[in-house]
């Protein structure tokens, strides 16, 4: 039935249902790789391990010849990123320039360290999953969120040498 449709219909509507496909399989794939993980933060790793699990031809033909889908994208992933990535590595790269270089200020005046461990929070499971739903929401949450974000960030950019902007 989809070859007869495929042969019969115009050529921009073929067009657009064989890029839904893809879209729609490029999405399992990265479902699959998310569901592999504790939080649904996946590594390359696993988004490579999905891709090949992901691929139905005969004894894995398309990875072995490097065709499957979205290979290109996991191999080249897992070649920059590497293995393993838990988190980005923020909040303690942020703890961790605070302290250099605003460890003479650190000790005359502790409560620097609050905006770096308001973004920390971020950082949780459950921060990171408040975030997301204001992040998603109507404008009014989604705009207290980036208010939220942009007062933590100034507070926290003069320890750190920082010069915080926004845009509007």
């Amino acid at each position: 039935m989809e070859t007869n449709l495929l042969t019969h219909s115009p050529r921009a509507a073929v067009e657009e249902f064989a890029s839904a496909n893809e879209a729609f399989a490029n999405l399992v794939r990265v479902e699959k790789a998310a569901g592999m993980s504790d939080e649904g933060i996946f590594t390359p790793q696993q988004l490579k391990n999905a891709v090949r699990t992901s691929d139905q031809s005969a004894r894995k033909r398309r990875v072995a010849r490097g065709e499957a889908l979205m290979q290109d994208l996991s191999s080249d992933s897992k070649a920059v990123i590497g293995n393993i990535m838990a988190d980005s590595g923020t909040p303690e790269r942020t703890m961790t320039a605070g302290m250099i270089l605003g460890g003479g200020a650190l000790t005359l005046n502790p409560s620097i360290l609050a905006a770096p461990l308001a973004l920390a929070r971020f950082y949780t499971r459950a921060g990171t999953r408040a975030f997301q739903a204001a992040a998603a929401g109507r404008a009014g949450p989604r705009q207290r969120a980036r208010d939220y974000l942009e007062r933590i960030t100034r507070a926290g950019a003069p320890a750190l040498g920082l010069v915080a902007t926004t845009e509007n």
